[in-house]
């Protein structure tokens, strides 16, 4: 899977760590998150609905999302609700 040209963990230029740096900070961290979560998710469920219903979204009944990295209000199930016109 890839994000804007590269594949997923691969940094882009302005995610690169400033040499002797370990890790992002915290700050770094939810700001990529925010930018990636939304687009990712929406692929990845508009993926799954062509594989699973042919992409019809009338069967859908509930969306349901969890994740360890980032948090919004609203959240990635809001954003997909919207997204895919549920």
């Amino acid at each position: 899977m890839s994000y804007l040209g590269k594949p997923i963990g691969v940094a882009r230029d302005h995610e690169a760590l400033e040499p002797g740096r370990a890790s992002l900070t915290a700050e770094q961290r939810a700001a990529l998150w925010n930018e990636i979560a939304p687009k990712l998710s929406v692929e990845v469920a508009t993926k799954a609905l062509n594989a699973l219903t042919g992409g019809s979204i009338t069967d859908i009944t509930h969306v349901v999302t969890t994740n360890t990295s980032g948090w919004a209000e609203p959240g990635l199930s809001a954003h997909l609700i919207h997204s895919l016109g549920l």
